[in-house]
């Protein structure tokens, strides 16, 4: 494939999707948590202090004009991203909240945020929603579409591309490229695809989309492109959370049950019973526990990896760029070239001008 081939599929403007104003809210929502991420992550890495939370991700409100307003209680996606910017919210940062929203549609999406932050501090052991990574390439935009759809398609991420949003990607939309599950895949598609690590981990956080967005930077003669790649970690860590809650709650219950039963049979009478159920569920507590550091721990293993599969990613796709840089032949200096001199003067050695 040459790398200044098109898309697929052509790209669908923002301005004909309509939200209800729940859907509004937590699209705008969802837009400042990726901000605040965003800036706490570029916080670290540069070692200076995170700047304070937006408004908005306070619990501020939708600031849309009612005028602008569609028929029935809709808005207009473009008057969210409009609200949104006068925010202070970066556009990409909208745009993703826009294509998460859409990946998972309607209800599904508003029930992601459900997680509360002590089942989050407790169960998933971070703060982060999202995993991304972010590199600026000394290519074109054209030049980096086309090589991240040929890496992106080939192992170990094996994407296959499902829509852009809001436009095209070099024009300030979104790349969609979906991920398989394995539990979800077809025996062709476990054939082909296999096991590794990215897909296990992927599939635990059940990152069924990756989102993609460009921004050229640079100038004409030194081209440049800001590349920031993201998943949605919400769907993984809100089934992790009701899975551990209520594998907790059965064990727990199972536990005394058994532990009063060990006490009557053991001891005798009520006291021995009562004491029985008090070690149970003593026993259940300390395993649920358990059970909750096992979490914290694979939702940490599982962002570190995935966040180290999509900078190879981007590596991969930088790669080709550097390789040419690094082993193209040097320019060729100008040659030397005789000047004349004058009547009586010995010839001199100068450069072409």
């Amino acid at each position: 494939m040459s790398e200044s081939s098109e898309l697929p599929v052509p790209p669908r403007p923002v301005d004909g999707r309509v939200f209800g104003e729940v859907e509004a809210l937590a699209i705008w929502a969802r837009a400042a948590t990726l901000q605040a991420e965003a800036a706490r992550e570029a916080a670290v890495r540069f070692g200076v202090e995170p700047p304070e939370p937006p408004a908005s991700e306070a619990g501020g409100t939708l600031a849309i004009d009612p005028a602008t307003r569609a028929p029935a209680g809709m808005y207009l996606a473009s008057e969210v991203l409009a609200a949104a910017l006068e925010a202070g919210i970066p556009r990409d940062c909208v745009m993703i909240a826009i294509a998460e929203h859409e990946a998972v549609g309607g209800e599904a999406a508003l029930a992601l945020d459900a997680v509360d932050a002590r089942a989050r501090a407790r169960l998933v052991g971070h703060e982060a929603t999202s995993v991304r990574a972010e590199a600026v390439l000394p290519e074109s935009p054209t030049t980096v579409l086309a090589r991240l759809r040929r890496v992106a398609a080939s192992a170990p991420y094996d994407f296959a591309f499902d829509a852009t949003v809001g436009g095209h990607p070099v024009e300030g939309g979104v790349l969609r490229f979906r991920n398989p599950l394995m539990h979800e895949r077809g025996e062709a598609e476990h054939a082909r695809r296999g096991i590794n690590w990215f897909a296990y981990h992927t599939s635990r956080m059940q990152v069924r989309h990756v989102h993609v967005t460009l921004a050229p930077r640079g100038t004409a003669e030194a081209p440049g492109c800001e590349v920031v790649i993201t998943g949605d970690l919400r769907p993984g860590q809100r089934w992790n959370v009701r899975f551990v809650r209520g594998a907790s709650a059965v064990l727990t219950a199972l536990f005394g049950i058994v532990g009063a039963g060990l006490g009557l049979k053991l001891l005798g009478g009520l006291a021995g019973a009562a004491g029985g159920a008090v070690a149970g569920l003593a026993a259940g507590i300390g395993y649920t526990a358990l059970l909750a550091a096992i979490s914290r721990w694979e939702h940490r293993a599982a962002r570190r990896a995935i966040e180290g599969a999509f900078g190879e990613l981007l590596r991969a796709v930088q790669r080709p760029g550097d390789e040419a840089r690094a082993f193209a032949p040097p320019a060729a200096a100008a040659p030397p070239r005789l000047v004349s001199g004058e009547d009586g003067a010995p010839l001199r050695i100068g450069r072409a001008p």
